[in-house]
């Protein structure tokens, strides 16, 4: 039996300046957080966020070094690309996927459907983007992807998608009229150093089409959003200084009822386009936020400890628990708690190989399709960015089970 994803050395680095306006920091130490990361070592990682009031843009200081992501995205079982590398998209991804593009399409100045269009996906995960894209598409456009985990790129081959390991693989003198950076700024070592690498990518009139989160609207829950994984923070008032470090005009920017925060960045200056700070109808920077989310989030880390307390509770008293995510909520959730785990039958993962049961906080992780679920009393659901697949796979394989999911506070 293994172990999940441990033993990933995160090594870190100072940041002396702001990375879009080179200015030091206006407030150091903004904000501070503690995780506990078992796949990485140390398994504790600091979190410490600076933030320049010119660019209302906050980064982590000091950094994981770029190497140490690179690890991390291609190693570590419960990375980002790992964990959607081991799933299809379902209806959630598919439906924000599609939502997202609907924003994109008619704002773009390519034409946006056209078949002579080529598209680059990067960091492109289990596809999700392409694939919505390609429902309306010509069936010889030709899209392709970058993925540097395994698991990411054999599911998207599996889907008939061309994918690289990293940008250096493009062939040379290779072009791209649209690049998608969906999710990908906030987890990279340099933003700008990416985004001028994209450009020499690009056609003549080329566009790169940006999601990130919005920083302003962070979700208060259990997880934490200004995390490991998010090293840098933006806000609609960022995305044009961003895009004008690399001399990008911004053909529009927004924030979604998703929380993402989209943008187009055009190579050419053709039409009108945003200044920097226009646009940008945030009530309040990004400082002010960071500070409200504080308290916000202690609110809602209480409630979901009781809620977590009380499964476990009854789990000791006799019910037959299983909790679905071994990933890196669990870990918040249940760090420094190893003990109170004993009651706990198995952590429940797709990720996991069928009839190769692994460990997670020195409890067996399963497959779904290796447990016996009807003799199973109760699921906690913990992981937030798939709690509705989760539940609705609870669901259909164990009716009778009570489902406790902390993000919806549905219990039956």
């Amino acid at each position: 039996m293994t172990t999940i994803g441990a033993g990933v050395h995160i090594r870190r680095e100072d940041v002396e300046k702001c990375h879009l306006c080179g200015t030091p920091p206006t407030n150091r130490g903004i904000y501070e957080a503690c995780l506990n990361v078992p796949a990485l070592s140390p398994v504790e990682q600091e979190i410490c966020l600076d933030y320049c009031v010119q660019c209302d843009y906050a980064w982590q200081n000091p950094r994981p070094t770029q190497l140490s992501l690179d690890d991390y995205y291609k190693n570590c079982g419960s990375a980002s690309g790992q964990v959607l590398g081991a799933l299809a998209p379902d209806y959630e991804q598919t439906s924000r996927a599609k939502n997202r593009l609907m924003w994109f399409l008619p704002r773009s100045r390519l034409g946006s459907r056209s078949k002579d269009l080529s598209i680059l996906d990067v960091g492109a995960g289990n596809g999700a983007a392409l694939l919505a894209y390609l429902e309306d598409a010509s069936p010889d456009q030709l899209v392709a992807a970058v993925e540097p985990a395994e698991s990411a790129r054999d599911s998207l081959k599996s889907r008939g998608i061309h994918t690289w390991e990293s940008l250096s693989s493009i062939p040379a003198g290779r072009k791209f009229d649209i690049i998608f950076l969906f999710s990908v700024l906030e987890h990279v070592s340099e933003p700008v150093s990416l985004i001028e690498r994209l450009r020499s990518l690009l056609s003549i009139n080329g566009e790169i089409w940006v999601a990130v989160p919005d920083s302003c609207r962070p979700r208060s829950t259990f997880g934490e959003f200004y995390g490991f994984e998010h090293l840098h923070h933006f806000s609609l008032r960022s995305m044009p200084i961003l895009g004008a470090s690399s001399e990008f005009s911004i053909i529009d920017k927004e924030t979604l009822d998703d929380g993402a925060l989209v943008a187009i960045f055009s190579k050419t200056d053709q039409g009108p386009t945003l200044e920097m700070g226009q646009d940008s109808p945030e009530t309040t920077d990004l400082k002010t936020e960071i500070e409200e989310y504080r308290q916000r989030k202690h609110v809602a880390r209480g409630r979901i400890r009781r809620l977590v307390d009380s499964t476990l509770a009854a789990a000791q008293s006799g019910r037959k628990l299983v909790v679905w995510g071994a990933g890196q909520h669990s870990a918040q959730i249940f760090a420094n708690r190893e003990q109170d785990l004993s009651p706990v039958f198995c952590f429940a993962d797709f990720k996991c190989e069928l009839g190769q049961p692994e460990t997670f906080m020195s409890r067996p992780v399963l497959h779904p399709d290796d447990i016996g679920w009807h003799d199973i009393d109760d699921v906690l659901v913990s992981s937030e960015s798939f709690n509705a697949q989760i539940e609705r796979e609870a669901r259909r394989r164990a009716s009778h089970c009570r489902i406790i999911n902390p993000y919806t506070s549905i219990g039956s």
